[in-house]
């Protein structure tokens, strides 16, 4: 997104106290970029704290790791500062509070400029901060500089003069915009906020001029702040020449397919005999079942195992025996009766003798084995 300025302001105060505000003109837009380029005065010192708002956005002194957007005239009792928000939290109305820590208790007198801006940088916008003074001495210009390593920056500076006769203000130095220009006589509470966005990388100077014939020292901090415009990377254009055509064998002979004959295979199987057992008492869990007659080595063997309860008891359960595989395990209810029925069956290694089946309570039981 390009950069783009939305809104300036500025106010100036004669006579300040610790925590004076400063409310925007029109509501901010969340994302938007906010900055606010002040200087305020006191007869003894001057500290000026982080601002805060009613949206509880994050406010930070600019800096690029190596300078700090904050200078003070040479006796300290000016300071001049660039405070940033990278992106406020929500559209609305914003009022900013200052927080000032004057040396004595003269009257603070101040000067305070806004700027919000979208297309801005998310994070990390400072490409390089400097600050500049002539050292207290008496001139009426002051030429700074900024050097940029990012192709589109955003360059703040405020300038302000230690002499409480500026004449009738300070002059905008070509190529830059002012966002607001203060020419209160108040020794400090003067200045000018400047701006211009740039579009390559380079060194950008402002010469800054008043109007009287001999002013105090001047002061400025500057700041080149990255926006968030990126040259796009060219996608690079791929072509490709096949080295070698493919020959096509048209004249191949097809491989038959071959559906082969399927003779089914009947087998026939013979019964040879059963055994069997039941008990009605209720009073056993288990019963025998005998090998049926003729039984060998190889046979398929199948029990049909069934045990019962009075109702409401549930029908019991019953336990495969051993050597032996589950087919089925089904309940039913058959007038009064809860009644389970299994299959076993197992494929027979010799002769066998008789096999036990168990059901988990005493009941009646029955057993048939082929």
């Amino acid at each position: 997104m390009a950069l783009s300025i939305i809104q300036t302001g500025s106010t100036v105060y004669p006579s300040a106290g610790t925590t004076p505000t400063f409310a925007p003109t029109s509501a901010v837009t969340a994302g938007n970029s906010g900055y606010l380029l002040m200087d305020f005065v006191e007869s003894t010192s001057m500290n000026i704290g982080t601002p805060t708002d009613n949206q509880g956005n994050t406010w930070v002194l600019v800096t690029d790791g190596t300078h700090s957007g904050s200078i003070k005239n040479t006796g300290g009792i000016t300071q001049a500062v660039i405070y940033k928000c990278e992106s406020f939290i929500s559209t609305g109305a914003l009022t900013i509070t200052q927080h000032l820590t004057p040396g004595g208790g003269g009257s603070i007198g101040g000067f305070l400029a806004f700027i919000e801006v979208s297309g801005m940088a998310s994070s990390s916008q400072e490409d390089q901060v400097i600050t500049g003074s002539t050292g207290g001495s008496d001139s009426t210009t002051k030429a700074f500089a900024t050097s940029t390593s990012n192709a589109n920056d955003l360059l703040l500076a405020f300038a302000f003069s230690d002499s409480s006769n500026i004449g009738t203000g300070h002059a905008v130095p070509s190529g830059w915009t002012q966002i607001a220009v203060s020419q209160d006589g108040t020794a400090g509470a003067n200045g000018i906020a400047i701006y211009q966005s740039v579009s390559a990388t380079g060194t950008y100077s402002t010469t800054m001029s008043c109007t009287n014939g001999s002013t105090g020292g001047y002061y400025m901090v500057m700041a080149a702040l990255k926006s968030g415009n990126v040259t796009p990377t060219p996608t690079p254009t791929i072509s490709i020449t096949p080295t070698n055509t493919p020959t096509i064998n048209t004249s191949a002979t097809p491989t038959p397919t071959i559906t082969p004959t399927v003779t089914p295979v009947i087998k026939t199987l013979t019964y040879r005999s059963l055994a069997s057992n039941s008990d009605t008492s209720f009073a056993v869990s288990t019963i025998a079942i005998a090998a049926p007659a003729g039984m060998a080595a190889g046979d398929l063997e199948v029990i049909f195992y069934t045990s019962d309860a009075i109702s409401p008891t549930a029908a019991p359960t019953h336990t495969t025996p051993t050597g032996w595989s589950l087919g089925s395990s089904n309940t039913g209810v058959i007038g009064t009766l809860n009644v389970r029925v299994s299959v076993f069956y197992k494929i027979a290694a010799a002769a066998e003798g008789s096999v036990t089946c168990t059901s988990s309570a005493n009941s009646a039981q029955s057993g048939v084995r082929i």
